[in-house]
């Protein structure tokens, strides 16, 4: 049986391999169409991270039953049991989500300014490569804090 945490490894996992593969583009092409590899990886990163998170979320409830996607915010959890009190981890992660590294990769990628190129018909600039690093590093130290207090209990 799957567990909510294995998930949210494996979700990680897949981000980074797609950081991996954004870089090595990026650097096989000498930082040509950088704009167009942005807009290509931007988004699978995202939502990779976006599932860690959700699944991550589920294992600290330790929620018995999983759904079929993870939820990508505290507020789409599946109510609590009446009578307990919401873990003040779930608290901190609601917090940054308003305001903090959460909240920027929660925020829908920017459009920005479209650029025609010879070849390409378009490409957005969004979030970063740098963005998307650091977030993966904040999730890392997260699932091992995390991984740490549970280990404890």
């Amino acid at each position: 049986m799957a567990s909510a945490r294995g998930f949210a490894n494996h979700s990680l996992y897949m981000a980074q391999v797609q950081l991996a593969a954004w870089r090595e583009r990026v650097q096989d092409t000498s930082g040509s169409n950088s704009a167009v590899f942005d807009a290509a990886f931007a988004p699978a990163v995202r939502l990779h991270l976006l599932d860690a998170y959700g699944w991550f979320l589920l294992a600290m409830l330790r929620e018995p039953s999983l759904p079929a996607t993870p939820p990508h915010r505290v507020s789409e959890l599946p109510a609590q049991h009446q009578g307990l009190a919401v873990s003040a981890e779930i608290e901190e992660y609601a917090r940054l989500e308003h305001s903090g590294w959460l909240a920027d990769l929660q925020s829908p990628i920017p459009a920005g300014v479209r650029q025609q190129q010879k070849g390409v018909l378009a490409a957005q600039r969004g979030h970063g490569y740098a963005n998307y690093e650091a977030w993966i590093e904040e999730f890392t130290q997260l699932f091992t804090r995390m991984g740490d207090i549970s280990e404890e209990y």
